[in-house]
């Protein structure tokens, strides 16, 4: 799959959480597969076909967890399908995590597979070795108007990367996602001159870089970028550099 569609898939796998721990399976519903089977971690059975899962999502009790411990890691992909592990806290301090797994059908993404558990998260470990894991430099919080003229309170540090959107921008931090009133341009401007744009769509914060393939980066919280092939090598030599200081 191209880094664009595991974006996008990655996305909409985070929103579709999100609804799911509110109680509200209806976004979810148009991306089964035919095939889906789910696995709950509330009874353990095994759900097959688009029908019998719509109705055991309908009925689904979510567990009461904390979205802002929400995160999503891309653990494979190949041409046609992807698996994502979600996972967050619970109230009981337990770990809740859910395994995605998506298949490209008539090349629209659906879900082929889900599976509930209630238990520390599978470990990750990548094929590729880490780039960069630093904090990154302390400042002060900057100011951004959201779209309904919201003030939201950013320190730099906390920034993933900001996404253009039309006239408008995106800035995604690792647990939320910000929709503001701006342009990547301007938001480019208040933030500091170590943000580097990979792509003429996206502003990233080299600190959070977890991982560089050829063409695209994974950040710290599994999320992947396309990179240009014109930008890979100028790329490659600005995170070299980074390790050096």
């Amino acid at each position: 799959m191209k880094p664009q569609l595991l974006q996008q898939i990655q996305i909409t796998t985070l929103d579709i959480v999100q609804f799911l721990y509110q109680g509200n399976t209806v976004p979810m519903l148009p991306a089964l597969h035919p095939c889906i089977t789910w696995v709950s971690s509330q009874d353990n059975l095994c759900r097959t076909g688009k029908k019998e899962v719509s109705e055991a999502l309908s009925s689904f009790q979510p567990p009461k967890c904390c979205m802002a411990s929400l995160t999503c890691r891309l653990l494979h992909f190949d041409q046609t399908m992807c698996t994502l592990l979600c996972a967050c806290s619970t109230a009981s301090e337990q770990t809740y995590s859910i395994t995605f797994v998506w298949k490209l059908e008539c090349g629209i993404p659906k879900l082929l597979h889900i599976h509930g558990s209630i238990a520390l998260p599978v470990p990750f470990t990548p094929e590729y070795i880490p780039i960069a894991a630093a904090a990154g430099p302390s400042e002060a919080a900057l100011v951004f108007t959201g779209r309904r003229a919201e003030q939201y309170y950013l320190h730099p540090r906390d920034i993933l990367y900001v996404e253009a959107d039309n006239i408008y921008a995106r800035i995604i931090c690792e647990n939320r996602t910000l929709y503001i009133c701006q342009t990547i341009s301007s938001i480019q401007q208040l933030l500091p001159s170590y943000f580097i744009k990979i792509h003429r769509s996206f502003l990233v914060n080299p600190y959070c870089i977890a991982a560089l393939r050829r063409y695209s980066i994974e950040l710290k919280n599994g999320m992947v970028l396309p990179v240009p092939e014109k930008k890979y090598k100028w790329l490659k030599e600005y995170l070299s550099s980074m390790l050096d200081k």
